[in-house]
């Protein structure tokens, strides 16, 4: 993905983050933690941890690749996100916790950021 597409993005999704209230918006720590009860969860069907957490780390997972599906036609083509036809839930938690384990760094940033970069890293789209 062309990072100054990227940047846009994530621009923008950091803005509309901080209207929220401060306690509303948790870090990567947070959601990596929700996102392994959500994986557990799909994997055997049993509350591993709580239902609640498990739902937000689908929620933010459903409401991004919602949210780049959207958006994905105002972008440069080289910034795209090619997110499959059939996405399952499961796809997009580990999608998740794939990008948010092997970026430590970014744990501190907003969960909409990062689950945001977790999509555009996870799917981007051919020829880029």
């Amino acid at each position: 993905m062309a990072w100054k597409n990227r940047k846009v993005i994530v621009l923008a999704v950091s803005i509309a983050a901080s209207f929220a209230a401060p306690s509303a918006i948790a870090d990567g720590k947070e959601l990596l933690e929700h996102c392994r009860i959500a994986q557990q969860y799909i994997k055997t069907g049993q509350d591993h941890g709580g239902m609640l957490p498990a739902g937000r780390c689908i929620g933010y997972a459903e409401g991004s690749a919602q949210t780049l599906n959207i958006v994905g036609g105002h972008v440069d083509p080289l910034a795209r996100v090619c997110l499959p036809s059939k996405l399952s839930r499961a796809e997009m938690v580990d999608a998740l916790v794939r990008y948010l384990e092997s970026h430590p760094k970014q744990l501190k940033s907003p969960e909409p950021v990062l689950a945001i970069l977790a999509f555009t890293d996870a799917f981007p789209c051919p020829g880029k």
